[in-house]
């Protein structure tokens, strides 16, 4: 049984604002469901979280991360931060492109696998899995949300970003 199973509705409610005014919080609870570890973090990942919070709340449109292999650009650029967009705006639209596809179908995974997961279910129930888009291409909410995963040698023709409805609701 988890916490927050256990958890009084107040709680998760009260949770669930916290964890959507704040990336970093948001990451590491996603973390945890995904691997059943804590976030273990390095002095550069407040550089980075205060960074993508920044483009979350429109303080900055554009955002390069550039740090070494293994410093977790990926697992929150590419998994956290896509989803974080969803729970913000479930009708949401992303792109996720780079050169290597089964890297970007490994990181659509990891959002099905986090979003399937009871705790982040009762936390977050308007941000469900549409079973029709559930592939490693294309993944999508029962809200009309979708994140495309394309290789940069794959058609980004027609597939666009954001959403008409809500703040911070997609990313590139």
């Amino acid at each position: 049984m988890s916490i927050i199973s256990s958890l009084e509705e107040f709680e998760v409610t009260a949770l669930r604002e916290y964890l959507l005014g704040n990336f970093e919080a948001f990451s590491k609870f996603a973390f945890k469901i995904q691997t059943g570890t804590e976030f273990l973090t390095q002095d550069y990942h407040s550089v980075m979280f205060k960074s993508i919070q920044m483009a979350i709340d429109g303080e900055t449109t554009r955002l390069a991360i550039t740090i070494p292999p293994r410093g977790s650009k990926t697992q929150l650029v590419s998994v956290f931060l896509p989803l974080y967009a969803w729970v913000k705006n479930p009708h949401g639209h992303s792109i996720l492109t780079g050169f290597n596809g089964s890297v970007l179908q490994e990181c659509t995974g990891f959002i099905r696998t986090i979003m399937s997961d009871p705790d982040f279910r009762r936390v977050f129930p308007d941000t469900q899995i549409d079973m029709n888009k559930k592939s490693v291409e294309k993944l999508g909410t029962m809200n009309g949300g979708v994140i495309h995963a394309v290789p940069t040698s794959g058609a980004l023709t027609g597939k666009g970003c954001g959403s008409l409805t809500g703040d911070f609701s997609g990313l590139m």
